[in-house]
């Protein structure tokens, strides 16, 4: 699974920077790899915090424990998708 540390790794200055460099940095090599094992480390460890990009609602939902988000914290999030000029799917997106 490829992790996106962008908004934190590019910040360059203000919380996000200080959390990428004290919190993230440090430990890339042991971060959970999926949403389940996230949750999982949250509800063993109560200093552990995790970030995932899904509706807070289904979070709460399949959390194995109680857990509680940060009230008005967000990054927005942008997807792109890329196909062939000739792709036999480029009907599924308004694409010219």
């Amino acid at each position: 699974m490829c992790i996106n540390f962008s908004p934190f790794q590019l910040a360059t200055g203000g919380t996000e920077s200080v959390v990428y460099k004290k919190l993230i940095a440090p430990f890339k090599d042991d971060l959970p790899a999926t949403r389940s094992e996230g949750l999982r480390r949250v509800c063993a460890d109560q200093r552990y915090a995790f970030i995932g990009f899904a509706d807070p609602d289904t979070i709460l939902l399949t959390a194995p424990c109680h857990v509680v988000p940060l009230p008005n914290t967000f990054y927005s999030y942008t997807e792109a998708f890329i196909i062939s000029r000739y792709s036999p799917y480029k009907w599924l997106i308004n694409w010219r």
